[in-house]
């Protein structure tokens, strides 16, 4: 057997190992929160566990199948010279398929055991450190379960064998006449059956999301469907990518044409006459790049809108947060509107003994359309007694004259009817109690509405004046709105996205590293020919870091086509629910994850040449 099928099975048993100890250990943890047994507090926190964990099985999921098949069936492909052979002489497809589909299970199963084992010695610490940055509860441990041991196994021999089954099809569809020279050469047409998948999978995935955000555009900015939204669109990318890298290509050849280093103009020409080789490459950098900028776009885009919701709910000019009485303030700027809700919070029954957390304010129901701009869609703000509730209409329970079990903030549990529903919006609207329902230790947060022109400039700095005599803080309502949006429970949201998605970004770099390696070798032949050319090593090496360049270019490309396809609809649905707004897109954390990304694939490439004999002259 040559020495570079054992490098790509060693690559492909590495990537699936640690693939299956992904999704073991994230199923591990989701078993844990998901058994476990918490009491007030402690069960909230578990509902939040759940949930992320759940987010990031799917993520794991997608990831190791994306990245698993991409490489088994890459490494099929590299060996169309030995499949070539062997059809030549006589071997049917059938025995063909038969061959790449028993060395897949023969290396996955193994593959797989590994992972497990790796999934179970890391799953104790990934409790542990959600539970130090308050993603979990603190006393969580690791439940013994067993299913989310064959759930992951199975999971990694099924994509293994998928990834190899597509490759050894088209490979067994080699007539022996043509075994040869379809060996020979890479063969720059893609499939018809896969450019016909990938555009239906990419316009199927491109259509949802359009239809998504417009009929249901509070559904498209939910972080569930945030987080689906590029594992819709990355597949039909991937799958097109030999057609796609073809243009980008070609244009920085004529952008370059005859000002181009011979050094690029090689490695570009290499890239461009081996598409599929090049799309195997480019795809784990596609898919890393395309859930970062999709995930973390998504989450600043959907906050810079829930800041400028925020804002819009409020008509009050100053919020005034610490000790200071609304009198005093009344006093001290004369012909403003004071209005002193109090924030506390409670929580409501959903079903059976799932309680959920929700901000709340303690308001006077006449004052608080002085203040606070509430789009009442059910009841009425006047029929709020020290017996009733305000809920917002994304809440479970949205009868008016209902009666829902609280909780209030001091532990006491009530019973309160329903008076109205008021529209929720993407900023959050709290629920609305009475001043009776206040917790006596809280102090208020008062709105204050200044008059227009020199009056009011006057009134603001007499609220400055009064909150720094007595320890307050005085907000702009835009700076409020920032500070409620960006708070603690944001912040660990926040977490919770980065979590996830350094699941995904972690396995995509061992990945890009051995795509990117296997790509290399696999041009040893021609690193041999420049060589005996006159080649010297440094010039190969050369060649060879700006193959990789420009495939983590493409990746990039691609990537970024991809998280446009997600971002747009996700923009039109926010425009629809708040009016026109920009896309946050996120400049900083992209840009580490590109240098990552070439970080990784260009010291692999020039370590694959060096290991290799591409770097000497002989035959």
């Amino acid at each position: 057997m040559p020495s570079r099928r054992y490098a790509d099975l060693a690559g492909s048993f590495a990537t699936l190992a640690l693939g299956v100890g992904i999704v073991t250990s994230m199923l591990l943890t989701l078993a844990s929160s998901a058994t476990a047994d918490g009491v007030g507090d402690d069960n909230d926190a578990l509902v939040t566990t759940n949930a992320l964990t759940g987010t990031a099985v799917g993520t794991a999921v997608f990831a190791t199948a994306f990245v698993v098949s991409s490489t088994f069936a890459f490494a099929v492909a590299r060996r169309r010279r030995e499949l070539a052979l062997l059809r030549s002489v006589g071997a049917t497809p059938g025995q063909v398929r038969g061959m790449v589909l028993r060395e897949a299970l023969v290396l996955s199963i193994p593959a797989g055991l590994l992972g497990c084992l790796l999934g179970r010695l890391a799953t104790p610490g990934l409790i542990r450190w959600l539970g130090e940055h308050e993603l979990a509860p603190a006393w969580l441990t690791m439940r013994h379960v067993t299913w989310p041991y064959y759930t992951a196994f199975a999971t990694g021999v099924v994509v293994a064998l998928a990834g190899a089954t597509v490759a050894a099809r088209q490979a067994a569809r080699v007539r022996p006449v043509e075994a040869l020279r379809t060996a020979a050469v890479d063969d720059a047409r893609s499939s018809r059956t896969r450019i016909v998948v990938g555009a239906v999978m990419l316009v199927s995935a491109v259509a949802y999301l359009g239809f998504t955000a417009v009929v249901t555009p509070d559904e498209a900015i939910h972080r569930k469907h945030r987080t689906l939204a590029p594992m819709l669109v990355i597949p039909g990318i991937a799958l097109l990518a030999p057609v796609l890298v073809g243009p980008p290509l070609r244009a920085l050849g004529r952008v370059t044409r005859g000002r181009e280093p011979v050094a690029l103009e090689l490695a570009r020409s290499g890239v461009l006459a081996s598409p599929r080789r090049t799309a195997a490459t480019v795809a784990p950098v596609l898919m890393t790049v395309a859930l970062s900028v999709s995930l973390l776009g998504a989450t600043d885009t959907v906050d810079a809108a829930k800041v400028r919701d925020a804002e819009q709910r409020i008509t009050a000019e100053l919020v005034v947060e610490g000790p200071v009485s609304a009198d005093e303030l009344r006093a001290a700027a004369p012909g403003s509107t004071v209005v002193a809700p109090v924030a506390t919070h409670v929580s409501l029954n959903a079903a059976a003994s799932v309680w959920v957390e929700l901000d709340a304010l303690a308001v006077d129901p006449v004052a608080v359309g002085d203040v606070m701009d509430l789009k009442v869609t059910a009841g009425s703000l006047a029929d709020l007694t020290d017996d009733a509730i305000v809920v917002p209409d994304d809440w479970a329970q949205t009868t008016v004259g209902a009666v829902v079990p609280v909780r209030m903030a001091d532990g006491t549990q009530r019973s309160l009817r329903i008076a109205a529903v008021v529209e929720a919006g993407t900023g959050g609207t709290p629920v609305l109690l009475t001043p009776r329902h206040a917790p006596s230790a809280a102090a208020p947060l008062t709105f204050v509405d200044v008059p227009d022109g020199e009056a009011g400039a006057t009134a603001a700095a007499a609220v400055r004046a009064v909150a720094a005599r007595t320890g307050a803080v005085v907000r702009t309502d835009a700076e409020w709105a920032r500070a409620d949006v960006h708070g603690d429970s944001e912040d660990r949201r926040r977490l919770a996205v980065y979590f996830v998605l350094g699941v995904a970004v972690l396995y995509a770099g061992v990945a890009i590293a051995n795509t990117t390696a296997m790509s290399t070798a696999d041009q040893a032949p021609v690193w041999r020919a420049l060589r005996m050319a006159g080649a010297t090593r440094a010039q190969v090496a050369r060649i060879a870091a700006l193959e990789a360049a420009l495939m983590v270019g493409l990746g990039v490309l691609l990537g970024v086509v991809a998280a446009a396809a997600t971002l747009v609809p996700l923009w039109t649905a926010v425009t629809l629910l708040i009016g026109p707004g920009t896309v946050a897109l996120p400049w900083g954390p992209a840009s580490l994850v590109v240098a990552a990304c070439a970080a990784i694939a260009v010291p692999a490439a020039l370590l694959s040449v060096s290991a290799g004999r591409g770097v000497r002259a002989e035959m």
